[in-house]
C-alpha cells in the first residue's frame, strides 16, 4: 500500500487531497460528537422522524446536483476564458432546481403522510438546503486549480457554527423542528462564503448563458438519471422501514449507516483531488491515464476492506460508546452495511473513468440494475427478517453496480478488467 501512495505521489496532488480530507475529518468528528449527543437527546424515534424525512430530502438532493461536479471540472479545465459563465450557468440551473424541489418534497411528505403535520415542517426546513447547494458547485473552481485549502476552511468555519448552533439547541433544550434547520443552516453559510470569496478573488465575473446551459445539461443529463437511481437504492431501504416496521427503527438504521460511513470522506476526497490530473492524462498520456486509475482504485478498494474489518469486529463496542444500550438494535446492520460500502466506495474511481471516456450515459442503465435489485430485495427481506435485510440488500445492490453491472455493456466491460486488475495489484507499478 505505502508504495502505490508514494507512486501517487505528486506535490500538488497530495497539499490538495491534504485539505480536502482536512476538512472532512473535521466535518466528521464535529458531526459524530455533535450528532451522537443529538440523538441521545432526541431518542431513537425523533432521531428516526429526522432521517426519515432526510430520506426524502435526499432524492433530491443528488437531483438537484444536476450532475455537474465532473462536468464542470473538464469544462473549466477545457476552457478557462470562460469559467465565469460555466459558474454562474450552472448555479441558475441548480437554483432553478432547488426551489421546485422544495416545493415537491413538501407536497409529497404531505400526501404520504397527511395527518404528520411535524413531519412536514421538519422536511421542510431540511429542503432548504436544496436551494442553498447550488452555489456549492464554485467549489469545482477550486478543484480544477487544485487549491482546496480555500474551500477546505469556509467549509470549517460553516460547520462550526453549525455545530455552535446545535450546541445552543442543546443547551436550552429545543425541540425537534429546531434541529431540522441545522443541515440547511451550514449549507447556507458556505454558500455565502463562496460567492463573496469567489467575487474577490477570480476575474472571471458569474454569469448566466443560455446557450452554455443547455451544453452543460446535454453533457450530465445522463448523470441526473443515474444520481437519482443511486439516491434511490441508498435511501429507499429508511423509507420501506420507516413504512414497514416503525420511524425507531429507522433511527436504529441510521445510526448504524452513519457509522459506516465516516470512511468516505478519504475515497471522496481522494477522487476529487485526482480528478483534474486524471482528466488532463487522458489526452496526454493513455498508459499513465490507465495507471493512475488503477493506483486510485488499488487505493479505495482495500482501504474499504480494512475498515470494514475494524467496524465488523467492533460493532457492539461502537454502538454502545457512541450511541448506548438504547440504539443496541443497531448493531446488526452496522455488520453489514459496512461491507457494502467497500463496493460504494469504487463508484468515486469509476465516475472519473465514464466522464473521460464518454460513458456516463452507461452510469443510469448501471443504477437502474441496482434498484431493480434493492427494491425486490427490500421487499422480500424487510418483512422477513427486518432492518438486517435491508442491509443485506444493500450490500448486494452495491455489488450488483459494482461488479455485474458494467459487464452487460460493451462499453463498460472494460472498466471491470481494471477494476479486478486494480484489485490484485496487476499494473499499478
Amino acid at each position: 500500500m505505502s508504495r502505490i501512495i508514494k507512486r501517487l505521489k505528486n506535490s500538488r496532488f497530495i497539499h490538495n487531497t491534504g485539505w480536502l480530507m482536512f476538512a472532512q475529518i473535521y466535518q466528521m468528528l464535529i458531526s459524530l460528537v455533535i450528532g451522537v449527543i443529538t440523538a441521545r437527546y432526541l431518542g431513537a424515534t425523533n432521531y428516526g422522524t429526522i432521517n426519515y424525512a432526510a430520506s426524502y430530502v435526499s432524492f433530491f438532493t443528488i437531483a438537484c446536483q444536476l450532475g455537474l461536479e465532473g462536468i464542470v471540472v473538464k469544462e473549466i479545465i477545457n476552457h478557462r476564458e470562460n469559467e465565469g459563465i460555466i459558474l454562474g450557468s450552472s448555479i441558475v440551473m441548480r437554483l432553478k432546481a432547488g426551489m421546485l424541489s422544495v416545493i415537491a418534497v413538501c407536497m409529497i411528505i404531505w400526501l404520504v403522510n397527511p395527518n404528520d403535520r411535524t413531519l412536514v415542517i421538519v422536511a421542510f426546513l431540511q429542503s432548504l438546503v436544496l436551494i442553498f447547494n447550488a452555489f456549492n458547485i464554485i467549489e469545482c473552481w477550486y478543484q480544477s486549480n487544485l487549491q482546496s485549502k480555500i474551500s477546505t476552511i469556509i467549509k470549517c468555519i460553516a460547520y462550526t457554527a453549525m455545530s455552535c448552533y446545535k450546541i445552543f439547541l442543546l443547551i436550552t433544550g429545543k425541540s425537534l423542528v429546531w434541529f431540522a434547520f441545522s443541515t440547511s443552516f451550514d449549507s447556507l453559510i458556505i454558500a455565502i462564503l463562496f460567492v463573496l470569496h469567489y467575487k474577490k478573488n477570480c476575474s472571471h465575473k458569474l454569469k448566466y448563458a443560455t446557450d452554455v446551459a443547455k451544453d452543460l445539461f446535454s453533457q450530465s443529463y445522463h448523470l441526473i438519471i443515474s444520481s437519482l437511481m443511486a439516491v434511490i437504492y441508498s435511501q429507499m431501504d429508511k423509507i420501506m422501514i420507516g413504512k414497514m416496521i416503525n420511524q425507531t427503527h429507522v433511527g436504529f438504521y441510521s445510526a448504524a449507516s452513519t457509522i459506516c460511513n465516516m470512511w468516505m470522506f478519504i475515497p471522496q476526497a481522494m477522487t476529487n483531488s485526482a480528478r483534474p490530473l486524471i482528466v488532463q492524462l487522458k489526452s496526454k498520456d493513455e498508459t499513465l491515464y490507465i495507471k493512475r486509475l488503477k493506483q486510485l482504485n488499488f487505493v479505495t478498494f482495500w482501504l474499504g476492506i480494512g475498515f470494514a474489518i475494524i467496524i465488523t469486529v467492533l460493532a457492539n463496542f461502537i454502538i454502545y460508546v457512541l450511541y448506548g444500550a438504547g440504539y443496541s438494535e443497531a448493531e446488526g446492520p452496522l455488520m453489514l452495511i459496512i461491507w457494502s460500502t467497500v463496493f460504494s466506495a469504487m463508484s468515486y474511481p469509476r465516475s472519473i473513468w465514464m466522464i473521460c471516456e464518454g460513458n456516463q450515459n452507461y452510469t443510469k442503465y448501471i443504477l437502474i440494475w441496482g434498484v431493480i435489485v434493492n427494491l425486490t430485495l427490500n421487499s422480500i427481506l424487510i418483512p422477513v427478517v427486518g432492518m438486517n435485510g435491508a442491509a443485506f440488500a444493500t450490500i448486494v445492490t452495491e455489488f450488483m453496480c459494482c461488479m455485474i453491472a458494467p459487464l452487460f455493456y460493451k462499453s463498460t466491460r472494460i472498466y471491470v478488467r481494471y477494476l479486478l486488475e486494480s484489485i490484485v495489484g496487476i499494473g499499478i507499478k
